[in-house]
């Protein structure tokens, strides 16, 4: 019997380690607990916009741009001398297209103040822009034919 009385001080202590243990993450959890994961974001890179100029600014150096998407954010674009412009134009009147299916679109080199509001492009950029509102790395705009 003798040898009986540690094991059960030893189970004993153990018991009231593991229930100090126990209360002390469930307080430390209660008032400090993991940040909820948050579903809105994603996790996916975009490099592309396709959408509607609404404003040029010239002076600035930036455009406005109401993406395609619904519900979206207008988004500014800093347009930095490296930024290639180009227009592209067919070699026909888009809204009465020939029979033909095969021709070279024309591409026209041109200045951001040559950008007018209402027309459509294609904005690229070397970071990612996935639900960001404003773009500093645009590396080139195309303006889609009219």
């Amino acid at each position: 019997m003798k040898k009986s009385k540690p094991i059960f001080f030893l189970i004993l202590i153990l018991f009231f380690a593991a229930l100090a243990a126990g209360a002390y993450f469930m307080y430390y959890y209660k008032f400090n607990p993991a940040e909820p994961a948050n579903f809105t974001e994603t996790t996916e890179k975009i490099f592309e916009l396709n959408g509607f100029v609404s404003k040029v600014d010239a002076r600035k150096y930036t455009i406005v741009i109401n993406p395609i998407e619904e519900n979206a954010k207008p988004v500014t674009a800093v347009i930095s001398a490296a930024t290639k412009i180009t227009k592209i134009e067919f070699p026909f009147d888009i809204n009465n297209p020939p029979q033909e299916i095969t021709f070279t679109p024309t591409e026209t080199t041109i200045t951001i103040s040559e950008l007018k509001e209402g027309q459509q492009v294609f904005l690229t950029s070397s970071e990612n822009i996935a639900n960001k509102t404003k773009i500093n790395s645009v590396t080139s705009i195309e303006v889609m034919p009219q």
